[in-house]
């Protein structure tokens, strides 16, 4: 569930290396599902997959690209095809995330590196929603490894490997991890996972995934 991220997120400001000073999340949860009932069978990264976050493949890697919004995202492992929506903080401060309509679109923290560029670039998708599992329902599932495609506005492609992945509490988040930045691009997915609270409604942990670019596709 993102929601409750940008609910419980404190934002604080920051400067990123070649670029103006932008907002951070300082602290917590992203909301990314909402299900009435507990959904059984979400998958989480094992625990080995966060025990380094290193290169997932060989190779000389390539060259940041320039700046270009986000498009669409495709993860083939996941049959994954989702619209991305450029989004930055709301009134309060707090990170603004896709709408109970939007559960099979992800969103872009656009007031961060577009994917392929230098930088922690992050994109969030919902675990689920009251009908059922929502676009990155098997994000916990990918391995080391797995491709993770970005297509950008000036048609490009960025290919992303996966690094490493970890299930974080909500009331624990590891804001540099995921936001802090680079001196390669990376590329984070965002999502809810761990167990289900029926009072609140939503999830106990966020699950992150760990990305490096691989390849750039013109």
């Amino acid at each position: 569930m993102l929601k409750e991220h940008a609910r419980a997120a404190g934002i604080r400001r920051r400067a990123w290396i070649g670029a103006a000073a932008f907002a951070a999340i300082a602290a917590g949860a992203v909301l990314l599902g909402y299900a009435l009932l507990p959904r059984e069978g979400a998958p989480m990264p094992p625990a080995a997959m966060a025990e380094t976050i290193a290169p997932a493949s060989a190779g000389e890697p390539p060259a940041p690209m320039g700046a270009s919004p986000p498009t669409r995202i495709r993860i083939p492992s996941l049959d994954v095809r989702a619209d991305v929506i450029p989004l930055g903080l709301n009134d309060d401060g707090t990170v603004a995330v896709p709408t109970l309509a939007q559960v099979a679109d992800t969103s872009w923290y656009k007031n961060g590196p577009t994917p392929g560029e230098r930088g922690s670039s992050v994109i969030l998708g919902h675990v689920d929603s009251d009908t059922g599992p929502a676009v990155f329902f098997g994000v916990g599932g990918m391995d080391r490894g797995d491709e993770i495609a970005v297509d950008r506005e000036d048609g490009s492609t960025a290919v992303f490997a996966v690094e490493a992945g970890e299930t974080v509490p909500k009331d624990d988040f590891p804001t540099e991890r995921v936001y802090g930045d680079l001196d390669y691009p990376g590329l984070r997915l965002v999502t809810c996972g761990g167990a289900f609270d029926k009072k609140s409604g939503s999830y106990a942990d966020n699950i992150v995934l760990y990305a490096r670019l691989v390849d750039a596709r013109t």
